[in-house]
């Protein structure tokens, strides 16, 4: 009799995923011969469709782009050995700097800190550098009490945008935890002729109000006391304080203690 007619069918598990950049993944190709032959190979040549769009191996370990390129997609496709012209595809989904950058932000909001500094350092693998990553990863560092860290990738943003106030204003609390006035008080002063209302998104407790707080206080430190003037003009109006009198320091940090847990 006429032998039966031999199909082959071939799928990828999953059919879709997403991988980030730094990130690998293995895929499973499925090869199914109708009727079952065992002398037809069951294997596969794995491919990229798209140039630049990551790599796969032979045993179908996906590997995407080094860094973030236009697409945020790539297509792999297993190709029957037995016959080539049966093959399957996967569809994978590259998460851009941008998106993880939010999921980074998200999980900071919710206090997850450690969480959020991973997503933000998956976002500088994506895009090396990338501004507002080293900034979401200095404030989560600094909430876990990573001072040198924090300082680090906010000195790193400022250094790219020197108008980054999210930025500045991390550096002035590192500042102040670190104990270093002096390089506290410019911090806070451009900060504040940039934006004399800021609030940090991110977290609407920090404010200019705190910043105000910690200028004066860091300015009573090194003895600027027309600055600690200044900034107590807009956080305690009518203060009657006088930078020339004899009790200046006693009865400034008086009234900084008494505004303390009001900014």
């Amino acid at each position: 009799g006429t032998e039966p007619t031999r199909t082959i069918d071939v799928a990828v598990t999953p059919a879709t995923q997403t991988v980030r950049i730094g990130q690998t993944f293995q895929f499973t190709a499925t090869v199914t011969i109708t009727p079952e032959d065992p002398s037809t190979s069951q294997n596969v040549t794995w491919s990229v469709e798209e140039a630049g769009q990551g790599t796969i191996s032979a045993s179908g370990l996906y590997t995407p782009p080094a860094s973030e390129t236009a697409s945020p997609m790539a297509t792999v496709r297993a190709t029957s050995v037995a016959d080539n012209r049966e093959s399957a595809t996967a569809v994978i989904t590259i998460p851009t700097a941008a998106d993880i950058v939010a999921l980074g932000w998200s999980a900071f909001e919710a206090g997850e800190f450690s969480k959020a500094a991973s997503e933000f350092e998956d976002a500088l693998l994506a895009v090396s550098g990338l501004e507002e990553a080293l900034v979401g990863r200095g404030w989560a560092a600094y909430r876990q009490n990573q001072s040198a860290a924090a300082a680090a990738d906010f000195d790193g943003a400022l250094a790219q945008n020197p108008a980054s106030n999210d930025a500045r204003a991390g550096a002035v609390l590192v500042a102040a935890s670190e104990n270093r006035p002096g390089d506290l008080v410019p911090l806070g002063l451009v900060l504040l002729a940039s934006n004399p209302d800021y609030t940090f998104s991110h977290d609407v407790s920090v404010s200019a109000s705190d910043i105000r707080w910690l200028v004066a206080q860091a300015a009573l430190d090194i003895g600027d006391f027309p600055e600690v003037v200044r900034q107590l003009d807009s956080l305690s109006p009518g203060h009657g304080l006088d930078p020339e009198s004899a009790d200046f320091v006693q009865r400034a940090l008086e009234i900084l203690e008494s505004l303390r847990d009001s900014v």
